[in-house]
């Protein structure tokens, strides 16, 4: 059985694009998480997760999650490899995310200006 669960920090706002050959969204995000254990300095130190989700969950993370906000999230961990431009094979390893909770203030939209009347006409309706 091959799943994670984490709770962290987003360490950026997630990077959403969509993949050439079937538009499909995907965002890429990282995750501080924090260590039980301090480290010599008496400070807490932290791991980071490389994250990556598709589809409709990608824009809805890209929407509404701020940097710094606090998310747990539950995926698994896959390995991958690929040629840098110098034809370097590199090794990554990636948290493909399958759901998610985020906590704290969400992102607001840009458009939600909103006018609204500063008295009503008439009777309350109840």
């Amino acid at each position: 059985m091959n799943k994670i669960v984490l709770g962290g920090r987003l360490v950026k706002e997630p990077e959403l694009k969509f993949l050439d050959g079937d538009g499909k969204a995907v965002a890429r995000f990282t995750i501080a998480v924090s260590r039980k254990i301090k480290g010599k300095d008496c400070k807490r130190e932290s791991d980071f997760f490389n994250c990556v989700i598709f589809g409709k969950l990608a824009e809805g993370i890209t929407k509404y999650a701020n940097k710094g906000q606090e998310i747990i999230l539950v995926g698994e961990v896959r390995n991958r490899s690929y040629e840098d431009k110098n034809n370097i094979k590199r090794y990554i390893t990636e948290v493909y995310v399958s759901e998610f909770d985020l906590f704290g203030s969400y992102k607001k939209e840009e458009n939600n200006n909103i006018d609204y009347p500063e008295e009503l006409d008439g009777d309350p309706p109840f």
